[in-house]
């Protein structure tokens, strides 16, 4: 579906860039222009994002406490919460 979507998308500006209209504001390569400008803001988004992921991990890693139950709780409580999520024993 986002394929054929992106293909509409893609006729929809080609057509676009063909009008008189917008050919004589803004030039022979429209079309092209509206896809590297969205590249371009995808790729700044995608830059943004990771670099928020980093620093979230980062502050994550320094505020990262021993845990308050015991191991030997833990592990026992991983076994059973297992056990009734996928219905075997275990073992």
């Amino acid at each position: 579906m986002l394929t054929t979507i992106r293909r509409l998308h893609r006729i929809l500006v080609d057509r676009l860039a063909e009008t008189s209209w917008l050919r004589d504001r803004a030039g022979g390569r429209t079309a092209w222009w509206h896809y590297e400008h969205h590249a371009r803001v995808w790729r700044r988004a995608a830059e943004r994002h990771a670099s928020a992921r980093d620093r979230a991990a980062a502050v994550r890693a320094r505020h990262q406490r021993p845990p308050r139950v015991a191991a030997g709780y833990q592990a026992a409580i991983g076994r059973i919460a297992g056990h009734h999520r996928t219905g075997r024993s275990g073992r």
